[in-house]
């Protein structure tokens, strides 16, 4: 009997670890998207791959149109024949990146409670960035390694959110188990 639940409390401190991977992996997530939306948004060509595409790509896309890129980036256009859309386009955009990354951070503060629920939800932003980067791009041999960057962090999610069901549902059991009446034998019953 103090064998297994030895065992159950090793099982529940190993999804409590895998949990808190995953929420930690989730904060790595936000702070380099966080990065990405200063070092584009100042102009800087480089990016962290362990991060949400669609913020980036938003505020990549707003300097673009509004015309705030290095001119080699309008493949030779002579940039005073292009037209370009007014700065609050780019602003929007910013304000809509801005948004998106504070999802992704409420769900983090809010998955601290281990109940899995705004982990899913984590997970579920994630995927529906992976599946805008898949469907803006395509599949390409260019994009491999951010595709695999992206399912690496889906499957880490995923095991964060699976391991807070889990979790959940030993704990359950145990208070259920907890509070149902033992029978116990009487000395008076066997007279």
């Amino acid at each position: 009997m103090f064998q297994k639940q030895m065992q159950g409390e090793d099982e529940i401190s190993f999804l409590e670890a895998k949990y808190k991977s995953a929420r930690l992996n989730l904060l790595i997530i936000i702070a380099c998207t966080a990065i990405n939306i200063v070092m584009i948004s100042l102009g800087v060509d480089m990016f962290f791959l362990f991060s949400a595409f669609v913020p980036y790509i938003l505020i990549l896309y707003g300097n673009l149109l509004c015309g705030k890129l290095p001119p080699d980036y309008y493949e030779g256009e002579d940039m005073s024949t292009l037209e370009f859309f007014p700065d609050t386009f780019l602003w929007g955009m910013i304000a809509v990146a801005v948004v998106i990354l504070l999802l992704y951070l409420l769900t983090w503060f809010f998955s601290k409670n281990e109940e899995g629920n705004w982990l899913l939800f984590g997970l579920v932003l994630y995927a529906i960035d992976f599946i805008a980067m898949v469907l803006l791009f395509g599949v390409q041999l260019a994009m491999l390694v951010d595709y695999i960057i992206h399912g690496l962090g889906i499957g880490i999610l995923a095991s964060g959110v699976i391991a807070g069901i889990k979790r959940r549902k030993i704990l359950r059991a145990r208070r259920a188990a907890a509070r149902t009446p033992q029978p116990q034998s009487s000395y008076l019953e066997d007279e």
